[in-house]
């Protein structure tokens, strides 16, 4: 919302701007491909830190990890416990597995809380400049969240398949 914020603050600013007479005014479609330029930029930062936090999950997840500093701290302590009847794991397999799944599906839904940009309607306090005598028009509301489009991402995917079924392949 800041960063919205913003970018509305900035073509306020361009459009309250005295040109020279020679200078043609900002457009409203230029106003629009310079706000859907900014929600572009914005998707693309969302996507990236969701990609690195995923594969940097994936990567310490690893059995050969390497990063030239020896070996990487522990994600997680498991212990071997003997009993009368066998050897077993604790926390198990499956708490093991699910404690990956939900850190790989919290990370997704960290867009889940960043709301989509309105591309189509002009920011209201550029309305009011270029129309003062008009009453503003109302965007359509939410447009969704970035996680829509992020959850839908090829390359997410493969990781989150990837941790998901992590622990269980192992096991096989």
């Amino acid at each position: 919302l800041e960063i919205e914020n913003a970018v509305n603050d900035m073509l306020g600013i361009m459009v309250a701007f005295e040109f020279d007479p020679h200078v043609p005014a900002v457009t409203e479609s230029e106003i629009i491909k310079v706000k859907a330029h900014y929600n572009w930029s914005m998707y693309q930062a969302l996507l990236n830190a969701t990609k690195r936090s995923l594969r940097a999950m994936k990567l310490r997840l690893s059995s050969n990890y390497r990063d030239g500093k020896g070996l990487p701290p522990a994600f997680f302590e498991v212990d071997l416990q003997l009993d009368g009847l066998g050897v077993r794991l604790v926390p198990s397999v499956e708490e093991i597995q699910a404690a990956i799944n939900g850190g790989a599906v919290a990370v997704l839904k960290c867009s889940k809380m960043i709301e989509a940009w309105d591309t189509v309607t002009i920011p209201k306090n550029v309305q009011l400049i270029l129309n003062p005598n008009l009453p503003p028009v109302q965007g359509t509301g939410s447009q969704g969240t970035f996680y829509d489009r992020i959850a839908q991402d090829r390359e997410i995917l493969k990781v989150i398949l990837l941790l998901t079924g992590s622990i269980q392949s192992a096991k096989n």
